[in-house]
């Protein structure tokens, strides 16, 4: 395993209480044996003996090195786009409209059928890298334009494929139950059915890490994704959910029952949701997806105050960290993002990237996996981080 030392640097470590933002390190030094941090710090009390034993050096120009963002909630598969609804969102047409005259979901669903995974990977793989300009290293990838098997099946190859391409750890998670489709108008349960019976086909190909739900009234009653959740209980599958996005629906406290790595949205989050979120080791993560969302009713605002500290929009630390002697040991690997900013950059700036079904997703940042393991519940969070 080879030790290198990093310099000519400034490090966020994001270590929580720290003295200033971020734990940021001005003047840094970082050792890094293979892919573990073994000490981080002022560069003028590098030990001399742990200099000695570095085998490469490495000037970083000034850059800065942050622990590698996770985007934990993306819909980045998908064809088509929603450019004209991002319209009628500004003049007033709210979500729930929009998805009742046909368009929303929908319409993204009748574009996601009609593409083959070539040009599905072709147009993801620049939102991708988009992500991995700004700083991502994990990336989770739904599905839920599909609504089918077979189209799941290749929204969800499409997102390992992307994996294995480029640069990023890519979890992912299966969104069968994200709205009902056209063949099954009228008949929500009949569609339920259909997805219990997708999950265990593709869980068995390798393409499920995790399961997701859209539980709301233009979605699946809190009964119906009871049922998602048990089938992915059963197999062995953790749990996340689409909640009280657009109505006080109970999903939080749905989702805390079967102990959920998060739940998203939330803008009509209620008191005993919040509680039930709360409640339990670690409890449930709360993703309030920034930017372009509307603002959290003023229940769900008295809810968040009193029971989270800080927004649910703040980045948890990257990984386990053990104070020793001010210095930070990493509790399992970690993957490094040294930045610079543009006017240093050798290269042009990342493309700009349209709105897509799900919105912009950058700054949708709420827990941080160290790549390799399953996610881990975060314990604390440093002050909010905002990307844009």
């Amino acid at each position: 395993m080879t030790t290198q030392l990093w310099t000519d640097c400034a490090v966020a470590t994001l270590q929580p209480g720290a003295d200033r933002p971020y734990g940021l390190i001005d003047d840094a030094a970082l050792v890094l044996d293979g892919e573990f941090v073994r000490w981080v710090g002022p560069r003028s009390e590098l030990p001399t003996e742990l200099r000695a034993r570095c085998q490469q050096q490495h000037d970083a120009g000034g850059a800065l090195i942050t622990p590698g963002l996770i985007d934990c909630h993306t819909h980045l598969v998908y064809a088509g786009d929603r450019a004209r609804e991002f319209e009628l969102r500004l003049n007033g047409a709210t979500y729930e409209e929009i998805a009742r005259s046909g368009g929303g979901i929908a319409s993204t669903v009748r574009a996601t059928r009609a593409a083959s995974a070539e040009a599905l990977q072709a147009q993801s793989r620049v939102r991708l890298q988009a992500l991995l300009a700004q700083g991502v290293t994990t990336v989770e990838i739904k599905s839920g334009y599909g609504l089918a098997l077979e189209s799941e099946r290749r929204m969800l190859q499409v997102a390992r494929a992307l994996g294995r391409e480029l640069p990023v750890s890519v979890c992912t998670t299966f969104l069968g139950a994200h709205a009902v489709p056209p063949e099954f108008a009228g008949r929500s349960d009949d569609y339920v059915d259909a997805v219990l019976a997708m999950l265990p086909q593709l869980h068995a190909e390798g393409l499920v890490d995790a399961v997701d739900a859209f539980c709301e009234g233009i979605g699946f009653s809190p009964a119906q994704t009871r049922r998602v959740f048990a089938a992915a209980q059963a197999l062995g599958l953790p749990v996340k959910l689409h909640a009280e996005q657009l109505s006080d629906s109970g999903g939080a406290a749905l989702a805390a029952g079967f102990q959920a790595l998060s739940c998203d949205h939330l803008e009509w989050l209620s008191e005993e949701g919040a509680a039930a979120m709360a409640a339990g080791e670690g409890g449930v993560v709360w993703v309030w997806l920034l930017p372009g969302m509307p603002p959290l009713s003023a229940k769900a605002q008295n809810a968040a105050a009193s029971h989270w500290r800080r927004p649910a929009f703040s980045a948890p630390p990257a990984a386990s960290v053990r104070r020793r002697q001010s210095r930070f040991q990493v509790a399992g690997r970690l993957r490094l993002r040294v930045r610079r900013s543009h006017s240093r950059s050798a290269g042009p700036r990342p493309p700009p990237v349209r709105p897509g079904p799900g919105g912009p997703t950058v700054g949708t940042i709420s827990r941080v996996q160290v790549p390799g393991s399953s996610p881990t519940r975060s314990q604390s969070s440093p002050p909010p981080i905002r990307s844009r």
